[in-house]
């Protein structure tokens, strides 16, 4: 299985000011603006930065592979680190996916632009858990064994907000279920893999 690995970008700014301390000259009491930006604190987050989505091709979720293009990508991402190491991850911006099934002309095209901010914010655990969470549309994915149990088609196109803990890429818990799920294999005509 294809690992994705989310860049993790870290741009803090900070500021220092120091009062003159010339000899024999008094320091300058400090300025409400100078006073109010050496108490604000650099935010934990990251600049915003694109984070361009490359072509992948899935197999084992339909019966036959499954290749993903995406002709709209203009999605920014931002991180930062908690005290224990895991990385939360916003996204914003619009995304359009198109699904090509192997073998055949047809394609099959969906804007998946759901944001991941604030409470729906997606975490990447340091033991390798990965909790997807957004809002809006997605599209979404259960390789092998992550599927059981679940209740989802392998490969969904959903609608509303949705939270799926993948652990260790064996299994995923649906923590929140979306209130639209489509089973895109059956949509395209095709079966879903064993």
């Amino acid at each position: 299985m294809r690992k994705l690995v989310l860049p993790i970008v870290a741009a803090f700014a900070v500021l220092f000011l120091q009062a003159p301390a010339w000899a024999g000259a008094p320091a300058q009491p400090a300025t409400h603006a100078a006073s109010a930006a050496s108490k604000s604190k650099p935010s934990p987050w990251s600049a915003w930065t694109p984070t361009p989505t490359d072509p992948i091709t899935f197999t084992g979720l339909c019966s036959v592979d499954v290749a993903l293009t995406f002709p709209v990508d203009r999605v920014v991402q931002r991180h930062r680190t908690d005290a224990g190491g895991n990385t939360e991850i916003e996204s914003k911006g619009r995304l359009v996916v198109t699904l090509t099934p192997s073998g055949t002309d047809s394609h099959y095209t969906f804007d998946i632009s759901g944001p991941s901010l604030g409470a729906h914010s997606q975490i990447s655990y340091l033991n390798g858990d990965y909790l997807y969470r957004a809002t809006g549309a997605s599209i979404i994915f259960f390789l092998g064994t992550t599927v059981e149990g679940t209740g989802m088609p392998r490969l969904a196109f959903t609608r509303g907000p949705v939270a799926i803990l993948y652990t260790d890429n064996v299994k995923a818990d649906v923590i929140t279920r979306p209130r639209t799920v489509i089973d895109l294999c059956k949509r395209m005509g095709l079966g879903t893999a064993p």
